[in-house]
């Protein structure tokens, strides 16, 4: 009887590899090949992986991406309409101590990274929800606007019988996580934002394509901008591929935050804030000064306990999903003080007054962003661990995520009144 070989490691990374280039936009593939790595103790590749990126060396080892490539100024297709160099901007640390405090929050500042605005003639674009691909009419990609393992998608954009033809100007403001409260507002709008700064009309705009499963939040904030329900288009982001004859392309570099550029909160601010001035009404009908934001999703541990107390002492209790955007604007304008547990809807602290008095609690999935915007805009800032993990690494690592998005905030409501008041 014949001994089967022994499959080797070399083979094994391969069959994963494998299964990443059939499904280039799913998770588990990318978490069988991040364990794997580490278990052969290729630490830096783990990593890359668990974040989602598969690294040079793994790219060469498999021969990943063999197409031609060059960024936006070394393609006869593109015009540059617009460049932000970096910025360095201080951080105010928390206004309350900590002994916990994760060490996400212990940055000294924050350093941008350059932004710009493009503009590709007869361009094809491939997006299957994560990745985005851009390419020229020679089949070259497009490494400034093109994201994560977008080169996966080259073979795709060779069949041009499935692709979908646009006429006129197009953007795409789908991406991963753009249907999020938080990147929506910081990572998409803002490349409206920036699109303006470069000198494009947004009303010249022909074709705005988002997620078919879009929100009522992003459709009126589009609205805000003057972008038409004409101009929409509702893609299926598993599967987008289109050809445009020109394809506006801004690369905003936020990092959770923590290379937000304060034009970004500006322009939300004069854009937005003016239009929730004009609603017509105070919203309620007295608008509360004190607001503590009701969050279903990584809540309050003891959230009905949580939120009795904080009512007894003043807080109007809210959750912001039963207001329309404007009004949820209007609320964070006009509030003196608000208490919320970590989540996207405290994006809209960018439209807070200077000296807003902000307490949020966080457990094992943080991100700084709500700090610096805090930090940014003025506001009297606290922010409380209530998890055990006070290390980034982990806190800002995918590995874990889906155990740690699940954890709530433990915290009593005796122990968040005295800290409150």
């Amino acid at each position: 009887m014949h001994e089967q070989p022994a499959i080797t490691t070399a083979e094994i990374e391969k069959s994963l590899v494998d299964a990443i280039r059939l499904a280039p936009n799913a998770r588990p593939p990318l978490l069988d090949l991040a364990r794997f790595l580490e278990n052969c103790g290729l630490h830096d590749e783990s990593a890359q992986v668990y974040r989602g990126n598969l690294p040079a060396a793994l790219q060469d080892r498999h021969q990943l991406d063999p197409y031609p490539r060059a960024p936006s100024t070394a393609m006869d297709s593109c015009t540059r309409l617009g460049w932000h160099g970096p910025e360095i901007y201080s951080l105010t640390p928390p206004a309350n101590e900590d002994p916990k405090r994760n060490s996400a929050f212990l940055e000294p500042k924050v350093t941008t990274k350059p932004e710009f605005v493009d503009i590709m003639e007869d361009c094809t674009l491939l997006y299957d929800g994560k990745n985005r691909l851009y390419i020229d009419a020679d089949g070259v990609r497009n490494v400034n606007h093109s994201t994560m393992n977008s080169y996966l998608l080259t073979q795709r954009s060779q069949c041009h019988t499935q692709a979908t033809s646009l006429k006129g100007l197009s953007i795409l403001l789908a991406a991963h996580n753009s249907h999020n409260f938080y990147h929506w507002h910081f990572d998409r709008m803002t490349a409206l934002g920036s699109a303006q700064a470069a000198g494009v009309n947004l009303a010249d705009i022909d074709h705005v394509l988002i997620d078919s499963r879009c929100t009522a939040f992003q459709l009126k904030m589009l609205e805000c901008v003057g972008i038409t329900k004409d101009k929409i288009r509702l893609i299926d982001v598993t599967n987008c591929h289109v050809r445009c004859e020109k394809m506006l392309m801004v690369r905003v570099n936020n990092s959770q935050g923590m290379a937000q550029s304060h034009r970004h909160l500006n322009w939300s601010r004069q854009t937005f804030l003016p239009q929730a001035s004009t609603i017509g009404r105070p919203i309620p009908a007295t608008q509360p000064k004190r607001l503590a934001i009701v969050r279903d999703v990584r809540g309050f541990t003891d959230a009905k306990e949580i939120y009795a107390k904080l009512e007894k002492n003043g807080y109007t209790c809210i959750k912001l999903e039963d207001f329309p955007y404007l009004e949820q604007v209007s609320l964070f304008a006009n509030a003196s003080h608000i208490v919320s547990p970590h989540g996207a809807g405290l994006s809209l602290l960018v439209y807070c007054k200077p000296g807003t008095t902000v307490h949020e609690y966080y457990s094992d999935h943080v991100q700084p962003c709500f700090w610096t915007i805090s930090s940014a805009q003025g506001l009297n800032y606290h922010n409380y661990n209530c998890s055990d993990i006070t290390d980034k690494a982990q806190t800002s690592s995918n590995k874990n995520l889906a155990k740690r998005l699940s954890k709530t905030i433990d915290i009593s409501a005796e122990k968040l009144a005295q800290v409150i008041q």
